[in-house]
């Protein structure tokens, strides 16, 4: 009983042991392929590292090539944006020629340019600039110095001086106003003496519905008195032949300034044949106030001559009071204008220049200060505000050279070029 218990037990025992050794074992075998697994694991990573080694020298050059594109991006987008930025309005400092012109560039706010006329040159142009001579060949051609020689003439109130030219030609300029006039050259120190045939001379005027006869005194001085009355009216110091059709009147409603005015048709008016002050200069006020006081609120007639209208859309007129009065001429010989023919509205011209040296003579208005003051010398012309007008000369040279000197059109301060061809006063001979 005994022995058998022991074989029992020790079979028992067998048995655990082989199971312990056969577990043993497939534990041992998972180890082993465990292992296995690892070390190959191990060598496909070290292959790729390998690869990944061998390879880097590509992938540092895409990188500098991706590196590159982005810079170039960069700067593209940085053009791009310099491109939208606004620039400063102004004048560069380019020139260039167009014919006998000079032309300046412009930039404008978006950053483009385009050229402006800047001035004439007289001589021609040439690498953007004005020749100051003529290019003539020497040995064929007489060059001589210009400037004033020492001859003088009278012209009316004006002391004249020959100016020479480069080329030899030559031609009177005014320059010295004599005031109480001109004899021998020289301008007379005091008021000449003047003496007339007195009695009624073949020069008529109207008034109203009347005819006047001037009367010349012993003095040169005159007047008008009472000829004769017309039925049908007066026209140029002539009775009418027939009724006149009835003037069509409209009332002023502002007055702009001294030749400028609004009527109630809301139309504006620019009084042909004279110029007055512009706001800023010298009897600007006075003018206007003198204008305001002849028309304001008052019914006027609008008498046309050649153009509707100037470039600016205002109409073109003479202006007369109800009465007769000729504003046009009133503003002048009172000297709150100048006389100032454009053509070609010009067929009352001459009338309102006569009455500008009426207000000379009798130093009215903007002729009350020294003529000396508004007038050329030997030292050039004045330049800085608006002297004169085409009547102040007696040829379109002449005031093409005042006009030249001043800066041409781009300081045509006095107004000779009207319609801003470069050409001062072409209605002059």
């Amino acid at each position: 009983m005994d022995k058998n218990n022991w074989i029992i037990k020790h079979k028992g025992w067998s048995i655990i042991i082989s199971l312990l050794i056969i577990f043993s074992m497939f534990v041992f075998l998972f180890l082993l392929e465990k292992s296995d697994q690892t070390n190959l694991t191990g060598k496909v990573i070290d292959e790729e590292l390998q690869e990944q080694t061998q390879s880097s020298p590509q992938s540092e050059e895409e990188i500098e090539t991706t590196n590159n594109q982005q810079t170039n991006d960069k700067q593209t987008q940085e053009q791009s944006n310099q491109e939208e930025e606004s620039c400063e309005y102004k004048y560069l400092d380019e020139y260039r020629c167009n014919g006998e012109s000079v032309e300046k560039k412009r930039q404008n706010f978006d950053c483009s340019t385009d050229w402006i006329y800047g001035w004439k040159c007289y001589y021609g142009c040439e690498d953007g600039g004005c020749i100051d001579k003529p290019v003539q060949d020497q040995e064929e051609t007489e060059i001589c110095e210009v400037g004033y020689l020492e001859e003088y003439k009278c012209n009316d109130k004006w002391r004249q001086r020959k100016w020479q030219y480069l080329l030899c030609s030559t031609e009177w300029k005014n320059f010295e106003y004599c005031s109480y006039g001109c004899n021998n050259s020289k301008c007379n120190s005091k008021p000449e003496e003047k003496k007339c045939d007195y009695g009624y001379i073949d020069e008529y005027n109207c008034d109203g519905n009347t005819i006047e006869r001037k009367w010349i005194n012993s003095d040169c001085s005159f007047q008008w008195f009472y000829f004769k009355s017309c039925d049908h009216g007066c026209s140029d110091g002539e009775c009418n032949s027939e009724p006149q059709e009835q003037s069509e009147y409209y009332k002023v409603t502002y007055v702009v300034d001294g030749d400028t005015l609004d009527i109630d048709t809301g139309e504006r008016i620019r009084l042909i044949c004279i110029d007055t002050p512009e706001r800023g200069e010298y009897y600007y006020s006075e003018a206007k106030e003198y204008l305001k006081s002849l028309t304001l609120n008052k019914e006027v007639d609008l008498v046309k001559d050649i153009s509707e209208t100037d470039r600016y859309g205002r109409l073109l007129r003479y202006i007369y009071l109800t009465d007769g009065t000729f504003v046009n001429e009133l503003m002048v010989r009172g000297g709150y204008a100048r006389a100032y023919p454009y053509n070609p509205d010009t067929t009352l011209c001459p009338q309102i220049e006569n009455a500008e040296e009426i207000a000379k003579e009798n130093h009215l208005g903007i002729w009350a200060e020294e003529e000396e003051e508004t007038l050329p010398n030997d030292s050039g012309y004045i330049c800085s505000y608006n002297a004169y007008n085409c009547g102040d000369f007696s040829t379109h040279a002449q005031a093409q050279t005042v006009f030249e000197y001043c800066g041409g059109i781009s300081n045509d301060i006095h107004r000779l070029d009207g319609d801003y061809d470069g050409l001062a006063c072409e209605s002059l001979p």
